[in-house]
């Protein structure tokens, strides 16, 4: 091959900026925000392509011989004798009808495919993987369509395309080939996908809606494909200019597109919401969108030389399998399935690849013979390249190459965990006396416990803890505090108080006596009352303080990363001073100093009212259906950390870099293999539609570090954590003459619960995890072996959506809960949902998963109590977290599900005993469950609680006083 002319090395090097181009944008596909602002990406690059072409007309104009231009109108304009409104719609009328046929054809092609793109994206859990695999195939049909139309019908002014026709043997056999290929493309990316369980509704109005709406939108891209490319084959044999053409229609296309799309948006969402974008996507729009100019410009130079089907199969196959080349040794993640069929499906459209490649034949059109004949001849040596390079990878890491069997990683876990918790237990309870506490404290924490702490370790060796020196959570929700002034703190929390809006109860302790706030309402009373009982015992040895306790059940505030880290350098050197002062002796008094009256003496008055958001203060914002993950969580991570630098839109798709960091990845599976480091969603941005509170949440949030007291946080969050009145009033009690023997229980796993995730609303539900856990129990429950049952359902009522979405989510429930209901079972006309069961109906199944809802999830601690082994997918951290083991006292799951849990079900399920492994996965379940119920009679008391809140207040009160640097205790 030889390159003769600027023809061929301008055709080139725009066939290697496409293909590179079409590379790209699909390596970026899932972690970039363009996908995830489909609209915007789609008429920013509309836009740009307008604006380059008519520079391309104009310069064309000025440096070389004048072109005839092709039109845009096809006839003179009509004389229009109406007014006003009629005036307007006679000139739309009458502009659109002497329009071009082929610049309305595309016009409304172009408009349609924006729309239906962000519309199947939105969907991606309902649609079929891969369709696009179908456009080649579909560009060769419309091609030949739109030839025969033209030779029937006329061109529409302009001339037939005179290059020779293939034979028609050899137009049957690419078209045999063509649909083959995108039906083994679709098996070999079906194979490939590892699916996240989003849940796709039940009803026409989505299934098959979706599947129909993405071959609509193939086909439409056919059209588009063929038609421009007839055009511009005719600018090049008949010296036509028709950048200008292209411009307007360009131009148009994405007028109309940002029109039409806005109008469903503002339903559901404010035009401030929709339209506000972030540095990333910012970041992201012009880099892609540079990226799809680049496509479509060499897209347009080469359709005057290839033909439009063969432009569609490079554009098709590298854009569905581009980015999948860097992950071919990803197979642990993958369903479990034979690896002769990933690699069966794979070959299969390796080999059709090839063929179809072979039988591409160059045009032979005299301008353009040779310019064609160099272009598939390079076309056809780098697909031949690819695919023999892609194939000895493929062998090298087969799918299921990598990562250890599922029974190892279990019996490596639980081996590893029961050694850990022993070695916990003995350093959290090293000290045996107070004055071996006091030094245990000062090596631990660099400081002299807070005054009382005498009293603490009375309180605590007198209720037998099993805990005395290991309270590292405590240290770390307070450490930042110390970053600010007490007087300040004190101010903060009266500010809060006064604030009904922000659902905050106020409790406060004067001369050893607990008082609640006159202004919380009477649905949360018992909270508040609870507490008392809870504190009384101890009050007395506690300073006057001012507590804002928070009543509802999400987390209210995160600090940006380079906020926090200037707050702890400062509370470091305070704590450092602390210290010092103690160790020379310094220290003012063991106990609490008398006589101070830093606190107020009356409750504020407050503004607004308890259940509306609309009064509240500046530094809170309501985000009430607003996603939370890129304003809220990603600003607390560090620079560069993938929640500030990507995203991962696509909800029912796994993410494997971002499960991996936890993760032991098995043959069968991802296993979570450390619940601590999944609680930091600084590195897993697919975590933003994969769970409720982060994606549709109903709270009142805050970016200031504030003296805020809640139940439960995720992370990101700095709420200070304290133990839950709920656990504490036995909202959930256990009873232990309910419960079963093991060998009695139904080995089977068992949930019931409500849809409290988060808002329902515009079809977010689909991603929540406790949607997506009664989807995938529903799905997987029949595929799993006899030796264990699923028996997974909603109950009660849905609450907490708007009306389309309560019609799909019960419509969709309904459809789930009657595979647990017996065939005598008569539902009420209204309410179709499986009833409420009784709380002892958990004690009859072995198996329990604990599954966050708006907050972290009441039931964990009487499923620990009781004699099954719970499972828990849980981002809400709580008090307790720190004195419990994965894999000994319960076993811990990814949100994210996934055949890594359904794996481990079935092992822990069955009789399967690993070669190298003593025990059995049943017995391995039953050793964790005995664990897990014997510590928690130890650790997990309500008088355990009380201590825990005892050792908390102490600290915080030593916070907020302003001598808080010469308090302390010391032997």
């Amino acid at each position: 091959m030889r390159i003769t002319d600027s023809r061929q090395a301008l055709s080139l090097l725009s066939l290697l900026g496409l293909a590179l181009g079409s590379w790209r944008l699909s390596s970026r596909f899932y972690i970039s925000a363009s996908f995830e602002r489909p609209v915007f990406f789609t008429v920013i690059t509309l836009l740009a392509c307008s604006v380059i072409l008519q520079c391309r007309a104009q310069w064309s104009t000025s440096h070389g011989p004048p072109l005839e231009v092709v039109r845009l109108t096809q006839k003179p304009a009509l004389r229009v004798e109406h007014k006003g409104l009629f005036r307007v719609a006679a000139r739309f009328y009458d502009t659109w009808t002497r329009l071009h046929v082929l610049f309305r054809t595309l016009l409304v092609c172009l408009i349609a495919r924006t729309i239906l793109f962000w519309y199947t994206l939105r969907k991606a859990q309902c649609g079929w993987i891969g369709i696009e695999a179908f456009l080649p195939f579909a560009t060769l049909a419309a091609s030949q369509i739109i030839t025969y139309a033209t030779d029937r019908l006329g061109g529409a002014n302009l001339p037939l395309d005179r290059s020779p026709v293939p034979r028609q043997s050899k137009r049957v056999v690419y078209t045999i080939v063509a649909f083959a290929w995108a039906l083994c493309s679709m098996w070999a990316l079906g194979s490939l996908h590892i699916r996240t369980g989003a849940v796709c509704p039940v009803g026409w109005r989505v299934w098959p809606l979706t599947p129909l709406l993405q071959m609509t939108m193939c086909l439409l891209d056919a059209v588009i494909l063929a038609q421009v490319s007839r055009l511009r084959r005719y600018e090049v044999e008949g010296r036509r200019d028709t950048s200008k053409f292209l411009s307007a229609l360009f131009m148009m296309a994405a007028a109309g597109s940002a029109i039409v799309a806005v109008s469903p948006i503002l339903i559901e969402m404010s035009l401030y919401w929709t339209l506000r974008l972030n540095a990333v996507e910012i970041r992201d729009l012009l880099l892609d969108s540079s990226v799809a100019v680049l496509v479509v410009l060499c897209a347009l130079a080469l359709m005057a030389y290839l033909e439009a089907s063969t432009l569609a199969f490079i554009i098709a196959s590298l854009g569905l399998f581009g980015f999948r080349i860097p992950n071919l040794g990803a197979g642990p993640l993958l369903a479990p399935m034979s690896p002769n069929l990933v690699l069966g499906s794979s070959l299969a459209a390796a080999l059709l690849t090839t063929l179809l490649v072979l039988l591409t034949k160059p045009n032979d059109g005299k301008v353009r013979a040779s310019t064609t004949a160099v272009l598939h001849h390079v076309t056809r040596l780098g697909f031949l390249c690819i695919v023999g390079i892609c194939a000895i990878w493929a062998f090298l890491l087969p799918p299921h190459g990598v990562g250890m069997a599922l029974p190892s990683a279990i019996n490596k876990l639980f081996q590893v965990a029961e050694m850990d918790a022993h070695q916990w237990a003995e350093k959290a309870a090293a000290s045996k006396s107070l004055k071996d506490a006091v030094t245990e404290y000062r090596k631990r924490y660099s400081i002299a416990p807070p005054p009382n702490f005498d009293k603490w370790h009375e309180f605590a060796t007198k209720h037998h803890s099993p805990i005395i020196d290991s309270f590292d959570q405590i240290h770390q929700d307070l450490l930042p505090f110390w970053g600010v002034e007490p007087v300040e703190i004190r101010a903060q929390t009266g500010h809060i108080l006064a604030y009904s809006s922000l659902e905050m109860g106020g409790l406060r302790i004067r001369n050893g006596v607990l008082q609640q706030s006159p202004h919380i309402p009477g649905t949360h009373r018992w909270m508040a009352e609870s507490l008392e009982r809870m504190i009384a015992p101890f009050a007395q040895w506690l300073p006057d303080m001012d507590l804002a306790i928070n009543l509802g059940d999400e987390c209210r505030m995160t600090v940006p990363f380079e906020d926090k880290a200037a707050l702890l350098e400062k509370a470091t050197a305070t704590r450092k001073t602390a210290a010092q002062k103690s160790t020379d002796g310094n220290v003012v008094s063991r106990r609490w100093p008398q006589k101070r009256e830093k606190w107020p003496k009356d409750w504020v008055d407050v503004h607004g009212d308890f259940y509306e958001s609309s009064d509240i203060p500046p530094d809170f914002s309501s985000n009430l259906r607003k996603p939370l993950y890129y304003e809220w969580v990603a600003p607390t991570c560090p620079a560069g950390s993938p929640a500030r630098d990507r995203r991962w839109w696509d909800r029912s798709t796994a993410c494997i870099q971002c499960a991996a960091p936890h993760s032991i990845l098995t043959d069968e599976g991802a296993v979570m293999a450390h619940p601590g480091m999944a609680n930091n969603l600084c590195y897993q941005p697919d975590l933003a539609y994969l769970d409720g509170f982060i994606l549709a949440p109903t709270a009142v949030t805050t970016k200031k570090l504030l003296p805020i007291f809640s139940q439960s946080r995720v992370g990101g969050f700095s709420d200070i954590l304290f133990p839950s009145p709920w656990n504490f009033n036995l909202k959930s009690e256990y009873e232990e003459a309910e419960d079963l023997a093991w060998e009695d229980k139904q080995n089977a796993l068992f949930w019931r619960g409500t849809p409290s995730d988060g808002y329902a609303w515009d079809g977010t539900w689909t991603g929540f995890v406790r949607a997506r856990l009664v989807n995938e129990g529903f799905q997987r429950g029949p595929m799993l072996d006899q030796s264990v049952g699923v028996n997974v359902s909603y109950a009660g009522r849905i609450e907490k959506c708007h009306a389309a979405d309560y019609w799909a989510e019960l419509a969709t429930f309904t459809h789930w809960g009657k595979a647990t209901l017996t065939e005598d079972y008569q539902p009420e006309a209204e309410w179709p949902l499986p009833p409420v069961t009784a709380f002892d109906e958990h004690w009859h199944y072995r198996h329990l998963i604990d599954v966050d809802g708006a907050g972290f999830s009441g039931r964990f601690l009487p499923f620990l109590q009781s004699k099954s082994v719970v499972y828990r997918a849980a981002l809400f951290k709580t008090w307790y977290d720190e004195r419990l083991r994965e894999w000994h006292h319960y076993i811990p799951i990814d949100v994210r599900l996934g055949n890594g849990f359904w794996s481990v079900l079935r092992y822990l399920g069955s009789s399967e005993r690993h070669d190298q492994s003593k025990h059995t996965g049943d017995e391995i379940a039953q050793k964790i469950a005995t664990n897990g119920k014997e510590w928690a009679s130890r650790a997990l008391r309500p008088e355990d609680m009380q201590i825990y809140m005892f050792r908390l207040l102490l600290e915080w009160g030593r916070i907020v006083d302003d001598e808080r640097e010469n308090l302390g205790y010391v032997v």
